[in-house]
């Protein structure tokens, strides 16, 4: 190969590499922070709590019954603190307080539930919600929720800003 070639192939596969690079990040990747106390964070869709409820169970960006979530997999509750039935309507709320915990579950064998509380005080002065993030894992390696995740959790029901 001549010299003007192996340049012309370095070159190539340079802006080829780059081309993967930029596909590879999507908006999601500058999630990829952990929540902090201050961040605002934006009910998008009303909530719709059922009589004797004071929460909603949110996976793959969809309410899900009890029954329904896969606890291998992150999965969030979103709670009002007041049974139901009640609407929680579309407002703004500022991180209060946040806590990371892990517990000692046993499913068939000994794994960690690891969760993040997280509690969100109204702007507007309504009621606060708590927004609880967890994950059964039996790898022992320990489990943050980067806002990332949690967006792919909660999905449109919540925006996160910091």
């Amino acid at each position: 190969m001549n010299t003007k070639a192996f340049f012309k192939t370095l070159i190539i596969s340079a802006l080829f590499s780059l081309t993967l690079h930029a596909c590879a990040y999507n908006s999601d990747t500058a999630d990829d922070r952990d929540l902090k106390v201050g961040d605002k964070v934006t009910l998008n869709i009303p909530l719709h709590i059922k009589p004797l409820f004071s929460h909603i169970n949110l996976q793959y960006g969809e309410v899900k019954t009890k029954e329904q979530i896969q606890p291998y997999y992150n999965n969030c509750i979103l709670d009002t603190l007041h049974l139901g039935p009640r609407q929680v309507k579309t407002q703004s709320y500022i991180v209060d307080k946040i806590g990371y915990f892990e517990d000692m579950y046993s499913d068939a064998g000994a794994v960690i539930r690891y969760r993040i509380e997280i509690q969100l005080q109204a702007t507007n002065g309504n009621d606060p919600l708590s927004l609880s993030c967890r994950v059964l894992d039996d790898t022992m390696r320990y489990h943050v929720f980067p806002v990332s995740e949690i967006k792919q959790v909660v999905g449109d029901y919540l925006s996160f800003t910091p």
